[in-house]
């Protein structure tokens, strides 16, 4: 081997070196953003699944008025399988209920059509 083949030898070798000795800082940089990132990924991965199981298995809510649908139902089920003390309370529930939303929609009613109320839009209901 000459000289020249050594001298090029030594250059590259200095040169890679120095390649790597200005990546490691980086390279430690790198690990520790991974070491972070790595459980919070895993923890927005639970809450993603959490929230997408609770969207599948979520309910409608009950609105105004349907209550008493409901208790009916529950009533009929109950009744099909033979359960007659609970679907005997569940359709008094289902009245009850239904009497409650009619005397609220009455006052409403009665409230809204004041004869002031009366005087101001006329006798036509629109």
């Amino acid at each position: 081997m000459s000289y020249y083949n050594k001298s090029i030898n030594y250059f590259t070798r200095y040169k890679s070196q120095t390649k790597k000795q200005k990546l490691q800082p980086a390279k430690k940089l790198l690990k520790v953003f991974i070491a972070i990132l790595k459980p919070a990924l895993s923890i927005l991965f639970f809450a993603f699944l959490l929230l997408s199981f609770t969207q599948l298995f979520a309910t409608e809510p009950i609105k105004a008025g349907e209550e008493s649908w409901r208790y009916l139902e529950t009533a009929k089920i109950a009744y099909d399988g033979g359960e007659l003390g609970k679907a005997l309370k569940l359709a008094e529930d289902a009245r009850r209920s239904r009497r409650v939303f009619s005397e609220w929609a009455y006052t409403k009613l009665s409230a809204a059509y004041t004869p002031i109320t009366a005087k101001r839009l006329g006798t036509d209901i629109h």
